[in-house]
This record gives C-alpha cells, sequence and structure tokens, in this order.
C-alpha cells in the first residue's frame, strides 16, 4: 500500500546513503503486494502520490515477477 511519491523518495535516500545512481542504490529490496486491493494510503490529489507503479523509479528497477500460488494461512479454500 505504498504510495509512487514514498517510494521515489525512498529510493532518493537509499541513492545518498549509499553514495550511488543505481535505483534503491544497489540494494536489492524485495517488494510484495497485490494491485487488486486496496489502494495506498495517500493524498491523491499530490503528484505520484497514487498507487506505487506510478513512481518516477518503477521502470528503472528491472524487477523479477513471482507468482505465488501456494495457500499458506488458510486452511479453507472459500477464502
Amino acid at each position: 500500500m505504498i504510495s509512487g511519491r514514498l517510494l521515489d523518495l525512498l529510493d532518493q535516500i537509499a541513492r545518498k546513503v549509499r553514495l550511488s545512481n543505481a535505483p534503491f542504490g544497489g540494494i536489492q529490496v524485495v517488494f510484495c503486494g497485490d494491485f487488486y486491493q486496496l489502494p495506498p494510503v495517500a493524498d491523491h490529489t499530490k503528484p505520484n502520490d497514487d498507487f506505487a507503479f506510478k513512481a518516477r523509479c518503477w521502470k528503472d528497477l528491472n524487477m523479477k515477477v513471482m507468482l505465488l500460488k501456494s495457500f499458506f494461512r488458510q486452511k479453507d479454500f472459500k477464502y
């Protein structure tokens, strides 16, 4: 539920701390979530204060998508 604006801010901080222009300063970052669930908690009147995939840094992240298919939390498959 992170906003694009916050994701860009975290990217900028990591780059400055690590003294690197690589995305997130070269730190390996793991994202998990479901964009079909709740929207980010944000002020939608501000630029990039929407879904994380609208962040300026999103296209530079070179992510690998993993699809999780096994149920671990629920034993009732109805949920």
